[in-house]
């Protein structure tokens, strides 16, 4: 799972989960939390609302959802770090969510 500024992420932890993240935001409903297996942090600060996509195949990409958040985080990043802080746990909202809305996609290319 590519992050928009961090790397690549894999394996999926729990899905139905619930997410608040404070200051008068919302809680988000039936997300997924992903843990990159080797423990290095996979998306960050700056990084909601990137995609979350497969890695290449001869068959291209698969979009997986949307990246919402982070869990259990640090000043320790790859990428571009620029002092933010980033995790290795990443919560994203399945792009089938936003299907099963009734929300639809138009790709121009």
């Amino acid at each position: 799972m590519p992050g928009v500024l961090t790397g690549d992420n894999t394996g999926i932890e729990e899905v139905n989960i619930t997410a608040c993240y404070g200051g008068g935001l919302p809680c988000y409903n039936d997300l997924a939390l992903t843990r990159q297996t080797t423990g290095v942090p996979a998306a960050g600060q700056g990084d909601s609302g990137g995609p979350v996509i497969s890695s290449a195949t001869d068959e291209g990409r698969y979009a997986f959802g949307v990246i919402s958040g982070i869990r259990d985080y640090s000043k320790s990043c790859t990428g571009d770090a620029d002092g933010r802080e980033c995790s290795k746990y990443v919560l994203y909202a399945p792009i089938s969510e936003f299907f099963n809305a009734g929300w639809g996609l138009n790709y121009y290319k």
